[in-house]
């Protein structure tokens, strides 16, 4: 079983990074909360990891957001979500936030992360409800739009679909992010992902 790895990037993209560990490369599906923080191809970087058994297969999870691995742990054993759902869930909202949410009963944010309905999310609510609390995941960060002159879009986009989101929805998005600097990848999603968040969720 496989808990923690330590190794340089060798790639990177918004649903899966593979590291060099002593010559052996593994393959990790990650949030994008987490891809948000692993540095560029060629960055040493240390993750905790869920290792995942099924018959057929042994998937691994990377996590570098703290308590993401633990949020990641709780979503699964809750009823009809598995490993790819709870990290799609974690791809939509931080584990924080997540926690907050299920603290405060607040359905709404829940329904808006994609893959998410309303069963799905009372099921949230009402299963992890004496398990995940705040103190847990630390406070809910903030964090102020980037810029962009040559946005990559293209992978911005994919990363969004990937995700669920509609094509409306990202187009939208879209015309609101500012058009001054050069943001990374990383940067674009964490101010989209805030865009997509309704108001009062």
């Amino acid at each position: 079983m496989i808990a923690w790895l330590s190794g340089v990037v060798l790639s990177k993209h918004p649903d899966s990074v593979v590291l060099d560990v002593g010559g052996v490369g593994y393959q990790l599906s990650v949030s994008l909360n987490t891809f948000c923080q692993v540095p560029p191809i060629g960055g040493r970087v240390s993750v905790e990891v869920h290792t995942h058994v099924r018959e057929d297969q042994i998937s691994l999870f990377g996590f570098l957001v703290p308590g993401e691995r633990d949020v990641f742990r709780y979503l699964m054993a809750v009823a009809g979500i598995g490993p790819r759902l709870a990290l799609n869930i974690l791809s939509g909202i931080a584990p924080a936030e997540l926690a907050e949410a299920v603290s405060t009963g607040n359905l709404r944010r829940l329904q808006t992360v994609p893959g998410v309905g309303k069963k799905t999310a009372e099921r949230i609510l009402i299963e992890l409800k004496d398990k995940l609390k705040p103190e847990m995941v630390g406070a809910v960060a903030q964090a102020g739009p980037p810029a962009i002159t040559q946005p990559a879009f293209d992978d911005l986009v994919l990363a969004l679909t990937t995700l669920g989101y509609k094509k409306t929805e990202i187009d939208a998005v879209l015309l609101r992010l500012p058009r001054t600097g050069e943001p990374s990848l990383e940067l674009l999603i964490k101010e989209a992902l805030r865009l997509l968040r309704p108001k009062g969720s």
